[in-house]
């Protein structure tokens, strides 16, 4: 077998036109690709290698013609075939160039809380004015008008329970002017059965290129007990990296 030179590729025929793509793409901008882009772009280009073999290895091709249906069109199918795989795998390259479209905030939290059905709309306004009165504003002593004493909290860096609760955040939150609206950029308010459920945008910064810094969406989902009081939460975090959770060096951008 004839031994590659440094740096050549191993079938360069085949994708000559996408690994360079590939290869100059920077280090931030392959940790955004999505892993089922990447897959589709390494899957079109090896087919597309295969094919490239098979129309360089006479005995094979002659062998499938004469297997082929229509022989006289068989090589005219090969070759458009590699040319589409080709194409596709420059198409997936391209779009997991700029996979990720940031989430936006909605323009009116307002009119996220109305609801047709009343018990739905009261559980939105619970939410929304915990989250401005206690969360935010860090009026703590405030907490027993909105959550339940038993309160299940099922994330792993904080106790259950309100007075855990109120323990924690008496310590992270100094009183501070109510705001009208929720200072974080909230996407979406929805209430179904018991539950409501927040999303917003969180920027967040990449903990294996600290120079790639970006937008993720968060959520909060709070269960509502039989008083009209929080009872549970659920949020996707993991433990905290220095005690302090994804993206808290940006929450200060909330206050402007």
């Amino acid at each position: 077998m004839r031994e590659r030179s440094p740096g050549q590729s191993r079938h360069p025929a085949a994708h000559r036109h996408v690994r360079p793509a590939f290869e100059r793409a920077s280090i931030r901008e392959k940790s955004c690709w999505p892993d089922a882009l990447k897959r589709c772009f390494g899957m079109c280009t090896l087919l597309a290698r295969a094919f490239e073999r098979i129309s360089r290895a006479p005995e094979v091709l002659q062998r499938l013609e004469r297997a082929a249906p229509r022989p006289l069109l068989f090589r005219t199918h090969l070759k458009r075939t590699r040319i589409g795989l080709l194409g596709l795998a420059l198409a997936s390259l391209f779009a997991t160039a700029h996979a990720q479209e940031p989430p936006v905030p909605a323009r009116d939290q307002l009119a996220m809380l109305e609801s047709p059905d009343p018990k739905l709309a009261r559980n939105k306004k619970l939410v929304f004015d915990f989250w401005r009165i206690v969360y935010e504003g860090g009026h703590v002593e405030r907490a027993p008008e909105f959550m339940a004493e038993g309160y299940i909290q099922h994330n792993p860096n904080v106790k259950s329970g309100r007075a855990a609760f109120m323990e924690l955040f008496r310590k992270q939150r100094p009183p501070r002017p109510i705001a009208p609206l929720m200072k974080m950029p909230v996407i979406s308010i929805i209430a179904e059965r018991d539950l409501v459920m927040v999303s917003h945008v969180r920027k967040v910064r990449d903990r294996a290129n600290p120079d790639h810094v970006y937008s993720i969406t968060w959520f909060d989902v709070f269960r509502i007990d039989d008083q009209g009081l929080i009872a549970e939460h659920w949020d996707p975090s993991e433990m905290w990296v220095d005690g302090k959770p994804p993206g808290a060096e940006f929450f200060h951008e909330w206050d402007h």
